[in-house]
């Protein structure tokens, strides 16, 4: 698909070959294709389970590229401060335009899907974009879903964010919303693998893990979103494991909330 700036996207759909429930189906969207059919295998076994299944049946959606990847740019919206650096950003608002406007209604268009019971789902720099939608479209998703996400981005972007977007009476809130933030044990802290290496590069993981602040950024954030009225806010602290290898965990506990009986 092509959006109407001309970006173009690979867009991978898998279905239920059962025929749907009254109210539609479920739906989640993942920023990234990467993980598409490791998602769509959890699902189906979740889905599938005889007795008190984890998780409904429902509609998985990949978003990625037919060429380059462009991660980098497309998840990040305008940097506001030098510490983003030289790669590319500022494409946020861009890529969340053509998913609301464009993707979603033309799946809606092809198959019955829930109207509350879609979620946004990203890692890293897409769980950073998954947090960007929730605080500049809020509604536009019935659940965020945000694996890891790059709180250090642009010198603490999404704090800023939250504050300048969230409001702060009690009695003024959002439109209801489940949101799930997971990290992994390791993002602040060196692992055991990490044990094997030199001194040296044990010292250089530890100043970049901490000056990262992956746990306790995310876990504040949570925090402050919690404050807000028709959020329901969890925040997951995954054991055992580092930045990378906690996606097909965070992914797991991200589809049985989304997809929920």
């Amino acid at each position: 698909m092509h959006s109407r700036g001309g970006d173009a996207y690979r867009v991978a759909v898998s279905w239920p070959a059962a025929a749907p429930p009254a109210a539609g189906w479920p739906l989640a969207c993942l920023l990234g294709d990467e993980h598409f059919e490791l998602a769509t295998a959890l699902l189906r076994h979740h889905a599938g389970t005889k007795r008190r299944p984890p998780a409904e049946p429902g509609i998985l959606v990949a978003v990625g590229y037919p060429g380059a990847n462009r991660r980098a740019y497309d998840y990040t919206p305008a940097p506001q401060t030098q510490s983003a650096g030289d790669a590319p950003a500022g494409g946020a608002d861009a890529l969340l335009d053509f998913l609301i406007e464009d993707l979603l209604p033309g799946l809606r268009g092809q198959f019955p899907i829930a109207p509350r019971r879609t979620a946004l789902a990203g890692h890293s720099l897409g769980g950073l974009c998954v947090l960007y939608a929730l605080l500049t479209r809020p509604g536009a998703f019935g659940t965020y879903l945000a694996s890891s996400p790059s709180v250090w981005w642009d010198d603490g972007y999404l704090a800023r964010a939250a504050e300048r977007h969230l409001p702060r009476e009690a009695a003024t809130g959002l439109p209801p919303a489940r949101v799930l933030i997971s990290v992994g044990e390791y993002e602040q802290r060196l692992g055991p693998a990490d044990l094997a290496l030199s001194v040296t590069e044990q010292e250089r993981l530890t100043r970049h893990r901490g000056g990262r602040r992956m746990i306790d950024g995310n876990r504040d954030l949570a925090t402050r979103l919690g404050q807000v009225r028709g959020l329901d806010v969890g925040f997951e602290l995954i054991p055992g494991e580092g930045h990378a290898s906690v996606v097909p965990r965070a992914l797991d506990l991200g589809l049985r909330l989304a997809f929920a009986p």
